[in-house]
């Protein structure tokens, strides 16, 4: 499939809210997804990465996608963002500008290094049903593959229920672990 049959796809299955899931194999569609998961989401976002990849990730616009979600969605921690391989300070100065502008935290995130021997799945959820689960893989730092293998979903909230408990399991550890004022 071509990429603007994929992005039809894409875009046909948001539209119906489809249960169905579907491949995602290479950069342009995880570009494809990321966008438009992040232009659709009206509560919140939950983003579990290795790093916070410029080489992908700028390319992506991200910031001005996070952004526009964080002014949209407008609650305290909607957009919750956990790295494992590095603290990304661009995403930090990013973090702190737009929660200021914002006058209260939207989007809150943590980094730590997993040193763990088991490799662990990135993933994306939004509003509770959507979402893009990556298979394993070894430690990007600033490089991106052109082939990113990914299953993503419009509308599978049991399967995100799932994932968002793992999230919170992460997210609770790491935020307990943060000093008073930090």
């Amino acid at each position: 499939m071509d990429d603007i049959a994929y992005q039809e796809m894409v875009t046909d299955n948001l539209k119906k809210d489809s249960p169905d899931e579907f491949g995602n194999f290479t950069k342009t569609h995880a570009n494809f997804i990321i966008k438009s998961f992040i232009e659709s989401a009206q509560e919140h976002i939950e983003i579990f990465s290795g790093s916070f990849n410029d080489a992908f990730y700028d390319g992506l616009e991200m910031f001005n996608l996070l952004e526009r979600a964080a002014k949209r969605i407008d609650k305290p921690e909607a957009i919750r963002i956990i790295t494992l391989e590095q603290k990304s300070e661009k995403l930090m100065a990013f973090v702190d500008q737009v929660n200021k502008k914002l006058g209260k935290l939207v989007i809150v995130y943590i980094s730590t290094i997993y040193k763990g021997i088991n490799k662990l799945q990135h993933f994306l959820l939004v509003d509770g049903k959507r979402y893009r689960i990556e298979e394993s893989h070894e430690p990007l730092g600033d490089t991106m593959p052109e082939k990113t293998k990914a299953v993503v979903c419009c509308n599978r909230p049991e399967t995100v229920s799932k994932w968002l408990t793992y999230f919170d399991g992460f997210w609770d550890l790491l935020r307990s672990q943060l000093p008073a004022n930090g």
